[in-house]
């Protein structure tokens, strides 16, 4: 039983490390075939901000070659009977070259009041995202990523876990979109789950020219464990076509997801700095 359980981890090591190496490809070739693109209509600064904020679905837009955007949010949530407040959630993004963008989400802090929810800074993630061309109406991009074990003994993962992500759009009429996204995740904290797949979907209607609304299904599919569910919808204004504010709120629809949550956020663009 100990040599088949060795073997299993020695065998769980390997493949965990072959994702870890598959990820770290991906980003190269993201980076390496910006040059090569043929991606049409993509984001330049005479364009509004389009940004990351607030939902799950991950947007298959660029940042505009460039320009370097700042997304910020504060989060409460009701969870393990704790309340708690995660911030500052700022996303760095920067414009490196034709339809593409390397982007860092910044560790926050988890701060939980009462109950048994873990408190401390998260885990640093660095990523790169591809547009891809526009196919049959549809946009969409491919983003690879990976999270460095930075955060508090309680939050981080304590591992590099990597990640792959499909995020796409499709118009279908003037004032309405779906959007959703396929991806797939190993984490260092659940190796018996891994890989665990994501799976998001949207529907959104624009309000007149710098108002957005819309409502969102998000779940999470590990290998062996319970899948997560959750529900939310979310609110944008560009007070600016370079600045946006949001307010989103969501509920979990099973135990290991949040009871319920809500968070306010503010982003930016700056053009033209290189």
């Amino acid at each position: 039983m100990i040599r088949k359980a060795n073997r299993e981890e020695r065998c769980h090591r390997s493949l965990t490390l072959r994702a870890r190496c598959l990820v770290l490809a991906a980003l190269v070739s993201l980076v390496l075939s910006a040059s090569e693109s043929n991606a049409t209509d993509c984001p330049t600064s005479a364009d509004e901000i389009s940004t990351d904020r607030p939902d799950f679905t991950s947007p298959p837009l660029a940042v505009p070659t460039g320009s370097i955007q700042f997304e910020n949010g504060v989060t409460w949530s009701n969870e393990q009977r704790s309340n708690v407040v995660e911030g500052p959630q700022t996303l760095v993004r920067v414009g490196v070259a034709r339809c593409t963008e390397i982007f860092f989400s910044v560790p926050d802090y988890v701060y939980a009041i009462g109950g048994n929810a873990p408190a401390g800074f998260s885990d640093f993630v660095a990523s790169a995202k591809l547009q891809l061309p526009k196919f049959f109406g549809f946009d969409a991009a491919a983003i690879g990523g990976i999270s460095f074990p930075t955060g508090g003994s309680q939050i981080s993962s304590h591992g590099y876990d990597p990640d792959l992500q499909l995020p796409w759009r499709h118009v279908i009429g003037e004032h309405w979109a779906v959007d959703g996204m396929f991806g797939i995740t190993w984490l260092t904290t659940e190796p018996h789950d891994n890989p665990t797949f994501i799976s998001t979907a949207e529907l959104e209607r624009d309000l007149g020219t710098s108002g957005t609304i819309f409502v969102e299904y998000a779940a999470n599919y590990p290998r062996h464990a319970r899948t997560t569910d959750i529900l939310d919808g979310a609110a944008l204004w560009r007070v600016t076509p370079r600045q946006q504010l949001d307010i989103h709120a969501g509920f979990g629809i099973n135990r290991p997801t949040p009871n319920h949550y809500l968070g306010i956020g503010y982003s930016f663009r700056l053009d033209g700095l290189f």
